[in-house]
């Protein structure tokens, strides 16, 4: 899919972004369509933008896939003013690639204007994908290699999943939903 830069702008509340970055191969456009078509579908590397919609937990979501190959890395802080939250997708079986995808994952966020965001950011998912293999990494391996306490987030979860087969796909957008309801129930109440 195309970008339309237009069509990206930080939510009026009606419809939230999501940003879904992460290292080519990890398996983000194919967690993607799981949630969108509930199946699993045959990708290949993104080299763009694959954007698609999503009615979840009473939120309409714009979800913006971002490609994960080199050179694509550096356009995702460009999305970053336009999201709600994001969603980094990780190849929980690839070790030797999860230290590249922990410097990706801070790079974005020392690159990207927080001033457009309030402070202390945004939510982050951590899709721990291909859990199903023998060499996952457990949570806690994951939390420490992406320094996710140190990440300008307001809160972040780690759900293993397997987009191939859909597992706790749910369960991270469930959290997500509840984290953006309690957003704006904070905001409404703030204003």
């Amino acid at each position: 899919m195309g970008c339309i830069s237009s069509r990206i702008s930080r939510s009026d509340g009606n419809v939230k972004s999501l940003l879904m970055i992460g290292l080519d191969g990890a398996g983000s456009t194919t967690i993607l369509y799981r949630l969108v078509l509930n199946k699993c579908i045959d990708t290949i590397p993104t080299l763009g933008v694959n954007q698609e919609s999503l009615s979840f937990g009473g939120i309409d979501y714009d979800i913006w896939d971002m490609g994960g190959l080199d050179k694509m890395r550096p356009l995702w802080k460009q999305y970053s003013r336009a999201t709600d939250a994001y969603i980094f997708v990780l190849d929980a079986a690839d070790q030797e690639r999860a230290i590249l995808a922990a410097d990706e994952l801070e790079s974005f966020f020392d690159d990207i204007d927080l001033k457009s965001h309030e402070i202390p950011g945004d939510p982050l998912l951590v899709y721990a994908n291909k859990k199903d293999l023998p060499d996952a990494m457990t949570t806690s391996e994951i939390e420490n290699m992406l320094k996710l306490p140190e990440l300008p987030v307001s809160n972040y979860k780690i759900v293993p999943c397997c987009g191939k087969t859909g597992e706790n796909l749910r369960e991270g957008l469930e959290w997500l939903t509840d984290e953006l309801k309690q957003t704006v129930t904070t905001s409404d109440f703030l204003t």
